[in-house]
């Protein structure tokens, strides 16, 4: 017997199967077909747990509200007042939200002391919602002031880390409240040097809502005309020119209120529809299997 042939015996005795001779070119493929197997359970063996985040992805809402009801809560300035009004005009006919009569102040995150910033945190841990929409930052730019009362300049790396220390407390303590969060972007402003701020305030807002993991619905452009510059007029949900911004060259009218709503509500709407998917519950078996057991239609 040649040195081959006695080793594919002794791998059949080993294992304890004993197959008649067969030609040479079968015994190699069973023998590669073992060491492919064994290492495949090898790799099985070792490979790491996946976590949940691994597993595919998922509704960015909850799909099991409590009382089937989503909580719709609105945190920012007196330009998030005009938005919760608009949010609040376009959802009014969908019975699956609930939306405050007030937004959750939040003037700005500079001016908040110690023990401010606690008494907020404690609001939003009082209030039940499951979603929460941000908007806020014009009343933001100021220096900040140091330790040691020493002024901080506005835009500075050390102003903007400070300022992103702040987005990053407030943001988390609304997705500890089990809220999934939506930051929203100011608008283009008229004053060059006010809207010099607004892009850093926005770069900011985007950067820490790719860290905490939550959206950012930029739509500072969707208030810019067609060279990217300030406009007070500009087309509406129907694409009529209307007039879009107060005259302080800053706030919205309420026509302008509406339209950034739009931004924010296709984004709700988007993850509600796939909450809402998450909650069916395929049937199993193939599809002419399924046609057996459900009822056809009448």
């Amino acid at each position: 017997m040649d040195g081959m042939a006695r080793m594919v015996q002794e791998v059949s005795v080993a294992g304890g199967i004993r197959r008649p001779p067969t030609s040479l070119g079968a015994r190699l493929l069973a023998i590669l077909a073992a060491m492919l197997a064994g290492a495949a359970v090898w790799a099985m063996a070792t490979a790491p747990a996946l976590s949940q985040d691994d597993t595919g992805a998922t509704s960015y809402i909850t799909p099991f509200p409590e009382n089937d009801i989503y909580r719709l809560q609105v945190l920012g300035d007196w330009m998030a007042e005009g938005l919760l009004a608009a949010l609040t005009e376009g959802f009014a006919d969908d019975a699956r939200l609930q939306l405050p009569k007030r937004q959750q102040t939040v003037a700005g995150l500079i001016r908040l002391e110690a023990q401010e910033f606690q008494g907020l945190e404690d609001a939003i841990a009082r209030e039940p919602m499951h979603i929460a929409v941000m908007l806020f930052g014009v009343g933001d730019r100021i220096p900040l002031r140091g330790p040691g009362n020493r002024r901080v300049p506005i835009g500075s790396e050390e102003w903007r880390a400070e300022y992103g220390r702040r987005v990053d407390r407030l943001v988390r303590a609304l997705k500890r409240r089990g809220a999934a969060v939506y930051l929203v972007s100011l608008p283009i402003v008229r004053r060059s040097d006010m809207n010099d701020d607004v892009q850093m305030l926005n770069e900011v807002f985007r950067e820490r809502a790719l860290l905490n993991n939550v959206k950012f619905i930029d739509v500072y452009e969707a208030f810019a005309d067609e060279s990217g510059s300030y406009n007070q007029y500009g087309p509406d949900l129907t694409g009529k020119i209307r007039l879009l911004r107060d005259g302080d060259g800053v706030g919205l009218t309420a026509v302008g209120s509406r339209k950034l709503a739009y931004f924010v509500e296709r984004e709700i709407k988007r993850d509600l529809t796939q909450a809402r998917n998450e909650r069916t519950i395929p049937l199993a078996g193939a599809e002419a299997e399924q046609r057996r057991i459900l009822p056809k239609p009448q």
